[in-house]
């Protein structure tokens, strides 16, 4: 009775561990979206102020780089969801499961390799990058962006370089 008593106290302690760190994902990724709607947008108002096209370039490119980090942020977070998957399982199950605790890292990695043992896939990066919650602020912003590179071809001088 004692050894299970033990195991169940080792997976409710890694659970809580699990989810805090999971959890913590999220404020990662709102720093992140906070950093592409305040240095993006600021980067390409600053481009069409100056009609200059390499300006609104190099924004769209810290654009892309915030949302591909990001989505890289959404995919290490999604690694964590197997094992909390497989613990909140052990807690609701009737029958005796076998669950090692304290796997926490070469679950990560088994996740992370895509080798589930479940047989489960997690989602590509691609796949969770255009993903709504990912994507948005990224969409609206490059479409800014390329719409404002229009604006400076057709409104400036023809090489968008400020003179």
């Amino acid at each position: 009775m004692n050894d299970a008593n033990d195991l169940t106290a080792s997976l409710r302690t890694e659970y809580e561990l699990l989810r805090t760190h999971y959890d913590a994902f999220d404020v990662k990724v709102l720093n992140i979206k906070s950093w592409s709607t305040l240095l993006v947008p600021g980067g390409i108002g600053l481009g069409i102020n100056n009609m200059s096209v390499p300006i609104i370039i190099l924004s769209l490119i810290a654009a892309a780089f915030l949302w591909v980090l990001e989505a890289y942020w959404k995919l290490f977070q999604h690694c964590h969801r197997a094992r909390i998957d497989e613990i909140e399982r052990y807690f609701r199950s009737k029958e005796e499961l076998y669950i090692v605790p304290l796997q926490i890292s070469s679950s990560w990695e088994r996740e992370y390799d895509n080798k589930s043992e479940n047989g489960r896939r997690r989602p590509s990066l691609i796949n969770l990058a255009f993903r709504p919650f990912v994507l948005i602020p990224y969409f609206p912003i490059i479409a800014l962006g390329l719409l404002s590179i229009l604006y400076v071809l057709f409104h400036g001088d023809s090489s968008g370089i400020p003179q």
